[in-house]
């Protein structure tokens, strides 16, 4: 029987970091070229694969001044010093406490590497929440283990 799961059904954690709550992933498209060719005496396009792309992932957290110095550190670390780290997405039970389910793998991206970063927008006359964001980059495929 078919089960599936809703977006908000998944924790996001960053190897490095621990204990954050990260709001959203999006990203991390695996795809490859494509290449027309027409030998220009059939008269037929042809289409042909190439090399594989990675786009990036964008993690997304509401920003919180007085719990994220441990984020803000870290980000300093890696620009300083930059290392690889893990990415994964682990799909949990609907229930607040976030209980991954039995026998559910993760999806994980392996030696990412962190290419932006951004604080928030600030907007005197919004009432939206203020968002931190990571741009990262990998280059292995991901796996589901």
């Amino acid at each position: 029987m078919l089960n599936p799961i809703s977006q908000k059904q998944a924790i996001i954690t960053i190897s490095d970091i621990s204990g954050v709550y990260w709001k959203a992933l999006n990203g991390g498209k695996v795809a490859r070229e494509k290449i027309k060719y027409n030998d220009g005496k059939q008269g037929i396009e042809q289409t042909f694969v190439g090399f594989l792309s990675l786009e990036d992932l964008t993690v997304m957290k509401n920003f919180d001044p007085k719990e994220d110095g441990v984020v803000i550190n870290w980000v300093e670390q890696q620009v300083a010093n930059p290392t690889p780290f893990n990415v994964a997405i682990q799909p949990v039970k609907s229930d607040l406490v976030g209980s991954p389910f039995d026998g559910a793998k993760q999806i994980l991206y392996s030696n990412c590497q962190l290419a932006d970063y951004k604080y928030p927008t600030w907007d005197r006359e919004s009432s939206g929440l203020a968002v931190f964001e990571l741009v990262l980059i990998f280059n292995s495929l991901p796996t589901y283990q």
